[in-house]
């Protein structure tokens, strides 16, 4: 749960900013990749539970997940950043 609370606060961070600029649209496009992962983990921590054990399909996705917020994220900033000057 903890993806798609780290999700929820990108997304606000992203309606804050002014509509109809390419940085706004680049970032949903992101956002739908990061809640695309997100459900992608969801289903294989079932599959890791029902396994009792961490599968390496769960921590690619981990991975990937962390890096894409993390980009979405750093995308986020710099367009706040441009807004201001």
């Amino acid at each position: 749960m903890e993806h798609f609370e780290r999700l929820d606060r990108i997304e606000r961070s992203i309606y804050q900013l002014p509509r109809h600029t390419v940085h706004r649209k680049d970032c949903l496009k992101m956002m739908a990749h990061c809640e695309q992962l997100a459900k992608e983990i969801s289903m294989e921590t079932v599959e890791c539970r029902r396994m009792r054990k961490e599968t390496v399909k769960y921590r690619q996705l981990m991975t990937e997940f962390e890096q894409s917020c993390t980009n979405l994220e750093h995308h986020v900033l710099l367009a706040k950043l441009q807004q201001k000057y």
